[in-house]
């Protein structure tokens, strides 16, 4: 871990020869160490050094990835580790680099079992006493968490620019083949990219990664570069993202990245395009600049202000607006009777999962399917624009300091309810599982949203959205069903009840 921040293997063990108030600009590797009861011991002092040292990593994940896990961390070790006993001390050390930190957190305490508590964790059992928030932020951080001591020490790595992924395996070499291979994809980026560098110099090096998690369909890779200028010997690093294409050519994507990129989608007021930079032919892969720490959904869960991700809201709905009149080409929805079809087919999707054995849960599903065909009889006339077509908060995604709309690449034309109904169904469920936000937060963020993109010029489909909501969340139904059954049986019915909810609702 050490090794990672650029720090020498002793700096934990010199932090007890250090004061916690050495002046951070006075040494280029700090160490401190702390010892007290409570987070309230430590966290004022490991804010402010982490502002001195690492004033160039955004606020947000700074938090999130190094100041959020050590506050839980102290936490635990207070009472699970030393039970609250007053006469129990936490010691907190810290190595801290411009390339990140590494902060060890030991209480006196007897420690757990670390392997059965993260196996039951894995699993999806039970593996808390209380609420077991903790290990669920560490699972969530892009930080390395893990213990020593039998368990009565948390150690935290965290890098001022993480890993965008974990390494390529044997595995994900067979399926992606030379788009996987560092060294082929070296080459090609030697004489393909352009521009990416501001100063000229040598590639010294390709690293390849996969996300950790990829959603059904798509197929994402990062390719770290390190860059050694000419004149300095600096080595920089830009990290891009390939997008994996099915079935075509990314020569035609390319070129409507590129168009997309001339349309007024830049600035404070829209969700960014990101920029195309080079395409690899066999397997096909569009590779754009761009190096995502997290999507609307992890973006909106930091907002501390609710106006602000209204703000968002109005964002997306101002950028749809510009991306649905560019009139640019591409594949052909099928408009309203279309989106039917694909809601037919997640119905037989949805049935096959539930099987028989669900009778009430089948026939609410089915429930369901009626209404919307219902509706689908007195839907409006639209005229077709161009569309995302797979539009959801995965697609726009948060790469410091702005977001961007990614997926765009496969745009065509079809009824604009597609992806109003697919922003909006995201919005709904986003305010539903993060209770605090119900259906106020919903209503504000809807309004703001469709303000935005209608601009004063309501059209009369605009009444027909509970359709195309309706149906995208039972399209979002399809995809939570082909995850493990422990992981959506909790989930299933609240779906279902929100999913009711819209398709009953009266024209809006």
């Amino acid at each position: 871990m050490l090794a990672e921040i650029h720090a020498s293997e002793s700096s934990l063990a010199g932090c007890m020869k250090r004061s916690a108030t050495s002046t951070p600009a006075a040494v280029e590797e700090l160490c401190l160490t702390m010892r007290g009861q409570t987070s309230a011991d430590f966290m004022p002092t490991v804010k402010a050094v982490c502002a001195e040292r690492l004033s160039r990593v955004p606020t947000d994940r700074l938090k999130a990835d190094l100041l959020l896990p050590l506050k839980k961390g102290i936490g635990n070790a207070y009472k699970r580790g030393n039970k609250k006993d007053p006469a129990k001390a936490i010691t907190v050390q810290a190595a801290i680099t411009g390339a990140g930190a590494v902060v060890s957190v030991s209480d006196e305490g007897t420690g757990f079992d670390v392997e059965d508590v993260l196996g039951r964790l894995r699993r999806d059992e039970q593996y808390y006493a209380n609420h077991g928030s903790g290990f669920a932020i560490f699972t969530k951080t892009r930080s390395a968490i893990s213990y020593v001591d039998g368990g009565s020490t948390l150690l935290i790595r965290f890098l001022c620019a993480p890993e965008p992924g974990r390494a390529v395996t044997d595995d994900d070499l067979d399926d992606l083949g030379r788009a996987g291979d560092a060294s082929v994809m070296k080459a090609f980026f030697v004489d393909e990219l352009h521009g990416i560098f501001e100063h000229d110099g040598v590639l010294a090096s390709c690293r390849v990664y996969v996300p950790e998690k990829q959603e059904a369909g798509t197929r994402e890779i990062s390719y770290v570069l390190s860059h050694r200028e000419s004149e300095s010997g600096n080595v920089v690093e830009a990290t891009l993202t390939g997008q994996v294409l099915s079935g075509q050519s990314a020569a035609d994507p390319f070129s409507v990245s590129e168009r997309l990129r001339e349309l007024p989608l830049t600035g404070e007021d829209c969700i960014n395009v990101p920029r195309p930079v080079a395409v690899l032919s066999q397997p096909p892969v569009l590779v754009y600049d761009l190096n995502p720490s997290t999507d609307l959904r992890g973006y909106a869960k930091a907002l501390a202000d609710g106006d602000r991700t209204i703000r968002v809201c109005e964002m997306v709905g101002r950028s749809l607006r510009i991306v649905h009149r560019s009139g640019l080409g591409g594949t052909d929805h099928d408009g309203a009777g279309g989106e039917l079809d694909r809601y037919r087919d997640a119905l037989a999707s949805v049935e096959g999962v539930l099987s028989r054995s669900d009778k009430k849960r089948n026939k609410r599903v089915r429930a369901i399917f009626r209404r919307l065909e219902e509706r689908s009889a007195g839907l409006k006339d639209a005229e077709p624009v161009t569309v995302h077509g797979d539009l959801d908060w995965n697609r726009i995604v948060y790469d410091e300091p702005r977001l961007y709309l990614t997926g765009l690449h496969a745009c065509g034309r079809g009824h604009p309810g597609i992806d109003l109904g697919a922003f909006l169904t995201d919005l709904l469920r986003f305010c539903k599982v993060r209770r605090k936000r119900g259906d106020d937060f919903y209503d504000a963020g809807r309004d703001a949203f469709l303000a935005a993109y209608f601009a004063g010029d309501v059209p009369s489909w605009s009444g027909d959205l509970p359709f195309f909501i309706g149906g995208t969340m039972l399209l979002r139904l399809e995809r939570l069903l082909g995850r493990p059954k422990s992981r959506w049986e909790r989930k299933i019915d609240d779906l279902l009840d929100q999913c009711e909810s819209v398709v009953d609702s009266p024209a809006t």
